[in-house]
């Protein structure tokens, strides 16, 4: 990857490639970086501040087929749609909900992985749906439906994304899900539970 003055990669907490572009979410500088296939330079989206089409606290990041890239703003609850990664023209979309990870289902329509309020966590899992402001639970607060202890986490992120795909899996489940475009999950890889064996996204 291009690394200038204004190119500085610090903590790089996700990565995804789509369409021969490289979409670098950096905790450090608090950005999003976007290289072609060559680790060339396109663009980036440095937006942290308190005015309009900026972020507080960034947590998490994903991009549509169509290029635009979503961000989660923790602190104001809402996801910031940069189209075509520009970071001069953002929509807000108020989600109203804290969450740890995003995954884009489409324009209007978001899987939020741990989403907690001031009482604790409300769901592992759930959809936000933005045309009818409502939040549907898919894996509540106590999945249950494995032995923890018998799963080694390693994966630091439990939404992942391949393609035009979305996965979930962590540390409480015992299946890689794969969730529609509909938001709704299905168990697409069975992992067998074990004490050697390590689960991956």
């Amino acid at each position: 990857m291009e690394t200038t003055g204004e190119v500085l990669l610090g903590r790089i907490s996700k990565l995804l490639y789509r369409d021969g572009k490289f979409y670098v979410l950096d905790q450090k500088s608090g950005g999003v970086f976007v290289f072609d296939e060559k680790g060339k330079h396109l663009t980036s989206i440095l937006k942290k501040g308190e005015g309009p089409g900026e972020y507080i606290e960034l947590m998490d990041m994903d991009v549509d087929k169509a290029g635009n890239v979503y961000v989660f703003d923790n602190a104001r609850r809402n996801i910031l749609c940069y189209r075509q990664a520009d970071a001069g023209d953002c929509e807000v979309i108020p989600v109203g909900e804290h969450c740890m990870e995003i995954g884009c289902l489409d324009e209007r329509r978001f899987l939020l992985r741990n989403v907690f309020g001031p009482d604790g966590l409300k769901a592992k899992l759930a959809v936000w749906d933005q045309n009818e402001q409502k939040l549907d639970v898919l894996v509540g607060s106590k999945a249950g439906e494995a032995d923890e202890m018998k799963v080694l986490q390693v994966a630091s992120h439990a939404v992942c994304r391949s393609a035009d795909k979305l996965y979930y899996n962590e540390r409480f489940t015992p299946h890689i899900y794969a969730v529609d475009l509909q938001g709704k999950m299905h168990a697409a890889i069975p992992l067998l539970l074990s004490d050697t064996l390590l689960t991956t996204c």
